[in-house]
C-alpha cells in the first residue's frame, strides 16, 4: 500500500533534493521514517543513502521497507559504529573509548550522498 505524504511532509522530504536540510519533530507514529523513505526515494538510483536510526527494532523496520534497494544503508547507531570501526560496539560507554581512541574508519562508509537519522 502506497503512503500519502502530507503537503507539509511532502516538503520536507523533497527539501534534501535541494540541498536543505530539514529537522522533523512528532510523536511516535506520525510519519517521521515514512518522510526519510520518502526523501530517499527522491534521490537518483545511484546516490548513496544512509539512515541511521535510534535503536535495534526501528533499524529493522526501515530495513525491511528499502529491501533490495543497495544504494540504501540502514543501520541502529552502535551497528553503523561496529561497521566504521571494524569492531564490536554494543553500547554508548564502547563507542566513545572507540570515537577516544581514533580507531581508524573503513572508507567505504565515508561517502553518503543523503544522511538521515531517525530518532
Amino acid at each position: 500500500m502506497a503512503v500519502v505524504l502530507t503537503a507539509e511532509q511532502a516538503k520536507c522530504a523533497s527539501l534534501s533534493t535541494r540541498g536543505k536540510h530539514c529537522v522533523v519533530e512528532a510523536c511516535c507514529g506520525a510519519g517521521k521514517t515514512q518522510v526519510l523513505l520518502a526523501a530517499a526515494a527522491e534521490y537518483p538510483k545511484m546516490a548513496r543513502v544512509l539512515i541511521l536510526s535510534f535503536n535495534k527494532a526501528l533499524a529493522a523496520e526501515t530495513a525491511a521497507k528499502v529491501e533490495g534497494n543497495k544504494n540504501i544503508d540502514v543501520f541502529n547507531i552502535h551497528k553503523f559504529a561496529s561497521v566504521i570501526y571494524n569492531v564490536t560496539i554494543p553500547d554508548n560507554r564502547t563507542l566513545k573509548k572507540a570515537v577516544d581512541s581514533n580507531l581508524p574508519i573503513n572508507p567505504k562508509y565515508l561517502n553518503y550522498d543523503l544522511i538521515e537519522i531517525d530518532e
